[in-house]
């Protein structure tokens, strides 16, 4: 305990608003503080914090159960993107994994995903598919670009094999966590 008193005295003390400064530095990042992000496939993590897409020229599609994402070269020719990390599509987030597209949204200092709706949005969703159903109004098919499925968490590799559902991104990695 005297040695422990004897480097507490000797060590750096930092003040509480050093301490929050230091912990809040990523949420300075671009992606935190807008509200609109550029379109263009991010294909690294970091070009998404950064909102800077490395390809502008792109077009989504979702073919055999797989969404897919193809850079549209000058000569009109499309090549696929492998393995992005995510994109923005008309002003809409979609993270890449699992071979799907998962809308995404910023809600303060989280980006959650989009198909957890509140319960009165879960609703007012029934009500128009049940509505196109009956023909009342025009067919409103969910968007077959991206998933609705439930993504399991991929930022801790051991708790992978309970597959508990993935809700949010980790602001540090960019993987799937809840």
């Amino acid at each position: 305990m005297a040695a422990a008193d004897k480097q507490s005295a000797a060590s750096r003390k930092y003040s509480r608003e050093e301490i929050v400064k230091r912990e809040l530095r990523l949420y300075e990042a671009p992606a935190y503080n807008m509200e609109n992000y550029t379109d263009g496939v991010y294909l690294t993590y970091n070009e998404f914090i950064n909102n800077t897409p490395s390809v502008k020229s792109f077009k989504p599609l979702f073919e055999a159960n797989w969404a897919k994402i193809y850079a549209v070269n000058q000569d009109s020719s499309k090549t696929l993107i492998p393995a992005p990390w995510g994109m923005c599509y008309n002003g809409q987030l979609y993270l890449y994994a699992q071979r799907n597209l998962i809308p995404f949204s910023r809600d303060g200092r989280a980006f959650l995903f989009r198909q957890y709706l509140h319960t009165e949005d879960r609703n007012k969703s029934v009500a128009i598919a049940s509505a196109a159903k009956a023909g009342l109004i025009g067919l409103a098919a969910p968007n077959p670009m991206y998933s609705q499925d439930i993504m399991s968490v991929t930022d801790i590799p051991h708790i992978e094999g309970i597959l508990p559902e993935a809700t949010t991104i980790d602001p540090f990695s960019g993987k799937l966590m809840f």
